[in-house]
């Protein structure tokens, strides 16, 4: 077939030829559309890989926050105690000072 040849009608070997032609190509798009849709199911099979690692790191995340907020609680209750301390333990250490002296 030619491209500048203008015709009413094709020939049966013509229209045969155009329908292989097209299913070739037909082919050929469903091929690559289900090589697409398999590149697709594996990114979703990466995406929850990934998606399970972050929950794994939030969960380790949340136990280390926890952890934290116990030991910030005795460190403050420590303070507390060596703050309270500290006027206690330098009366004792006047009173001594004094008692030696004397």
């Amino acid at each position: 077939m030619t491209k500048n040849r203008k015709k009413d009608s094709y020939s049966i070997t013509e229209v045969g030829t155009l329908i292989e032609a097209f299913q070739t190509k037909l082919s050929v798009i469903a091929e690559q559309v289900a090589d697409l849709s398999n590149w697709r199911f594996e990114v979703n099979e990466r995406f929850d890989k990934i998606d399970e690692r972050f929950d794994r790191v939030d969960i380790r995340f949340f136990g280390i926050e926890t952890r934290l907020d116990k030991v910030e609680g005795r460190l403050g209750r420590i303070e507390d105690a060596v703050g309270s301390g500290i006027p206690d333990l330098n009366c004792r250490v006047t009173r001594l000072e004094t008692k030696i002296k004397i």
